[in-house]
């Protein structure tokens, strides 16, 4: 075997952070959100697409924020859990050192989450290219 390049080896992929995405299709104008949105760490450019349920178009969103406590309205990063809310999912250390991204809790609005809805993958490019959401 020589080099390893090409077959069977999965493309790298650079330090991503899990972030809330607001979307809208431009083709038929449907409107979602979902918690499930990664970019690169350190920035909000978006590494991977979500695909509208009506029209598989690939939409990045039109506005990313930081993942937030369901409870007490902190960056799910800061609370850890610390409030009392039993959260299942697990977030990825969204540290925001200059404090761009992190909103305060007076601008807090609550997302529209629903932790036991499945997280749909085939309307995913990170889970449809291999690497796993969830």
């Amino acid at each position: 075997m020589s080099g390893g390049r090409g077959r069977g080896r999965r493309r790298q992929i650079p330090p991503l952070e899990r972030r809330y995405g607001y979307f809208r299709c431009t083709s038929c104008n449907r409107h979602w959100e979902s918690a499930h949105v990664y970019c690169i760490k350190k920035t909000r450019k978006v590494f991977f697409k979500q695909e509208c349920e009506n029209c598989r178009r690939a939409c990045n969103p039109y506005k990313v924020e930081v993942i937030k406590c369901g409870n007490c309205g902190l960056p799910a990063n800061i609370c850890k859990g610390k409030c009392g809310y039993d959260n299942d999912d697990e977030f990825e250390d969204d540290e925001d050192e200059n404090g761009d991204e992190n909103d305060s809790n007076a601008s807090y609005n609550k997302h529209h989450v629903d932790p036991k809805k499945p997280h749909r993958a085939d309307l995913c490019q990170k889970c449809q290219s291999g690497w796993k959401c969830v």
